[in-house]
């Protein structure tokens, strides 16, 4: 029998305070029910819909985050092979009274072989860390990767401290060893920068450890 759940999903940032999820489309397995996107104590987002995976869902996934990439909880699932439903939208981020803006980022859910829900997030501008032990010269490869995606805003030759940034991210994995990623936001305070968030997986279905990890600009 089908059945419609609400799907959370929640998002931790020192000083987030409100999320905001715009649905741009999404895919979910033939004969589950959907009914939407909406937000729920300011900081989580809940997607209804049914739970039932299929390979259908996740190859879908896989296209709209081609050229970036999706993480989960564990550095080993770099890529679905079934999912119950995914959604592709706009995700902001007001944290420190900053809207932070990222199009086409993506939240999936699949299910584990104990019988648990696990979540996907994925973007086609997301640098996904693929290994625990994660040196300098590695994260900072993520960093020029992760800059890459937004030439256009920040021109190839940006101005910030991408060391500091990459000894960020090295610290945050060190603590957090589970599946992360790095993605460009846009700012609401500027036209020509962009701030770097590193998203964490959480098995209690969040992002927990999570954090902005430098502010480019264009020179």
């Amino acid at each position: 029998m089908t059945k419609q759940h609400d799907n959370d999903f929640t998002f931790n940032f020192p000083g987030l305070t409100q999320v905001g999820f715009q649905e741009r489309d999404h895919s979910i397995s033939s004969g589950q029910p959907y009914g939407g996107v909406s937000i729920k104590n300011n900081n989580t987002v809940t997607i209804k819909a049914g739970r039932h995976k299929t390979s259908q869902v996740a190859h879908w996934f896989d296209d709209v985050v081609q050229g970036g990439g999706g993480i989960a909880l564990t550095y080993s699932d770099t890529s679905p092979e079934e999912l119950n439903f995914a959604v592709r939208g706009t995700l902001t981020l007001v944290i420190n009274n900053v809207t932070y803006t990222a199009q086409n980022f993506v939240l999936a859910q699949g299910s584990t072989t104990t019988g648990g829900n696990n979540w996907w997030l994925g973007s086609a501008q997301m640098s996904g860390i693929k290994h625990s032990d994660v040196t300098l010269d590695y994260a900072t490869a993520i960093v020029k990767a992760t800059l890459g995606y937004v030439t256009d805003i920040v021109t190839e030759d940006p101005v910030g401290a991408i060391e500091d940034t990459a000894k960020l991210i090295v610290a945050a994995v060190q603590k957090h060893k589970v599946g992360s990623g790095e993605v460009p936001f846009t700012l609401s305070t500027s036209n020509n920068a962009v701030e770097l968030l590193l998203f964490q997986v959480s098995e209690n279905h969040d992002t927990e450890g999570s954090l902005l990890t430098g502010t480019y600009t264009a020179p």
